[in-house]
């Protein structure tokens, strides 16, 4: 009846919601703050449901969420018999879930240290149930040309609320570009970036794509971005202009732990030529860093030219004033 297929389970929870001691009074007590909510404000409800514990705990900025910070919920976890590496472990997964989206289980196994047992007379697990609701992720993409133009369609694909910012209006005007984006900022990116981070507008989920390939724009931003708490800061541009940038940057006084941190040149080594190819590319990257995949190389941690120059069809969709942009970029 609930439409699963390929063997999945489901699996419900049924706790009742007016009854009396300490566990029902804290969902009461949380449900109560919930409703102070508005329908779309970020927020997240972390529960205990295993048969050994008690607590409710609304967390009203799930994106900056840290265990240590949030008044109530490590309490859900110092439990008598829970070691500090089922802590650790419990406080990783749940900082991780609570800053995602939806809802997720975590289960912690505390071994032997704990007496209650479940019906077969193993220890029960330590389980959190948490709810999380937060605004899309965002993407601040700089630079208006062929690549942001392919980039904006594939970042709204995978659910970012996009931002165009292009301190060159004649380029930021253009109909396709303020079509897709979903805003449009005219103004230099790293000023931009600044107010934004001073706003709190900004969290560890946000993606900055720099593709102006221009260092009068690059620099500052990439300076300003390194020195910010982001899920992924990319860089288009050659091996060459890599290495300059780099080296720049440290000229700037960016640490280079820091630098370390800057997917340049961006994208994943999958061969892409064409703006379209380099947004999949680029989002393909983004994905892999948000899931710790290493199923392929990123551009940076390879070598060698980052087009290939094989013999391929060109299609239709490929117009030659696009590859022409492109090739004039990745050369340059």
């Amino acid at each position: 009846a609930a439409g699963l297929t390929c063997g999945g389970e489901l699996e419900v929870h049924i706790e009742p919601f007016g009854g009396e001691g300490s566990r029902s009074e804290a969902l009461r007590s949380a449900l109560g703050q919930l409703a102070s909510y508005g329908p779309t404000a970020p927020v997240a409800l972390v529960r205990r449901v295993d048969a050994g514990g008690s607590g409710a705990v609304v967390v009203p900025d799930p994106a900056n969420f840290r265990l240590g910070a949030a008044a109530g919920t490590a309490e859900l976890l110092g439990l008598p018999g829970l070691a500090d590496g089922d802590q650790a472990a419990a406080a990783a997964q749940l900082e991780s879930v609570v800053r995602g989206v939806g809802t997720g289980l975590i289960r912690v196994d505390p071994g032997s240290c704990r007496t209650d047992t479940t019906s077969r007379g193993a220890p029960e697990p330590v389980t959190l149930l948490v709810e999380s609701r937060l605004p899309a992720p965002r993407m601040l993409v700089c630079g208006a040309n062929d690549f942001s133009a392919a980039l904006l369609p594939a970042a709204k694909l995978l659910g970012y609320h996009v931002t165009l910012i292009d301190a060159r209006p004649a380029f930021a005007a253009q109909a396709r570009l303020t079509a897709t984006a979903d805003e449009v900022v005219m103004g230099w990116p790293h000023r931009y970036l600044a107010a934004e981070a001073a706003a709190r507008r900004l969290d560890q989920r946000t993606v900055l794509c720099v593709l102006t390939h221009d260092p009068k724009f690059d620099l500052p931003l990439l300076e300003a971005a390194l020195s910010l708490d982001l899920a992924f800061v990319g860089a288009i541009g050659s091996r060459r202009s890599h290495l300059q940038r780099v080296e720049d940057l440290l000229e700037a006084g960016v640490r280079p732990e820091r630098i370390a941190q800057l997917h340049s040149p961006v994208g994943l080594d999958i061969g892409a030529v064409t703006p379209a190819e380099v947004a999949v590319s680029i989002t393909a990257e983004i994905i892999a860093a948000r899931s710790r995949s290493t199923a392929c190389l990123p551009l940076r941690d390879t070598s060698g030219p980052i087009h290939q120059h094989a013999i391929r069809p060109h299609h239709a969709a490929e117009p030659a004033a696009s590859l022409l942009a492109h090739q004039e970029i990745a050369w340059t």
